[in-house]
């Protein structure tokens, strides 16, 4: 759970970054069509065009007089413009034509990567909300487990406890019962004892009236 969390945090950020660069270039085409749709060349801009070509001059690297120049010459009439002021606005012209090339060249490699950070993240979203719903369940059969775990604890405790109790009774009733089986087997061995004796004894009499009737026939 925490590494697809800090796999998704890492796969958020750089999709923040490769979406933030996206907008970039997105922003970036949307001035420069903008400022070609001004068409300086045949007609002279208004303040903000102006402002906007200017700023766009800079930061296209344009030659540093030529850019410094671009002011200037879009506020003059077209055809009052000198040869060198026509060059000046031929050159941004061109300049944001290139530009814009380039832009959309980006563009079309950055949106299938901008596509494939969104369908990671999904990916990853939904690997997470198993895994949550996996640790959900395990952290309800870890509480089920816990609540049997200490029912069964509680049941061994009462069944010790009433054990411990019966142990003084069992003793009392137990008394009684060992002194019976050791009468038991002190009468046992007492009256075995007799009997054996007595076995002999008949025996021994037995022989003895047989020989005393014997002597009485030869008299």
């Amino acid at each position: 759970m925490l590494s697809g969390q800090t796999k998704l945090c890492e796969v958020h950020e750089l999709g923040r970054t490769g979406n933030d660069a996206l907008d970039d270039i997105r922003r970036n085409k949307d001035a420069v069509e903008a400022a070609l749709a001004f068409d300086f060349i045949n007609s002279e801009p208004d303040a903000h065009g102006t402002e906007v070509l200017a700023d766009l001059a800079l930061r296209m690297s344009l030659n540093p007089a030529l850019a410094r120049a671009v002011p200037f010459v879009l506020q003059k009439d077209p055809e009052e413009r000198s040869l060198f002021e026509r060059q000046v606005v031929e050159q941004l012209h061109h300049a944001l034509q290139k530009r814009l090339a380039q832009l959309q060249s980006e563009l079309e490699v950055q949106d299938p990567k901008g596509a494939e950070r969104a369908a990671a993240v999904d990916n990853i979203e939904r690997e997470l909300d198993v895994a949550l719903q996996r640790q959900q369940e395990a952290v309800v059969s870890l509480k089920r487990a816990e609540d049997e775990q200490r029912q069964a604890s509680a049941a061994a405790l009462e069944a010790k406890l009433r054990i411990k109790a019966f142990v003084p009774e069992y003793k009392s009733a137990a008394a009684p019962r060992d002194v019976k089986q050791e009468e038991l087997r002190n009468f046992e061995a007492g009256a075995l004892s007799m009997f054996l004796m007595l076995r002999d004894f008949k025996v021994l009499g037995t022989e003895g009236k047989a020989k005393n009737a014997k002597g009485k026939s030869c008299r």
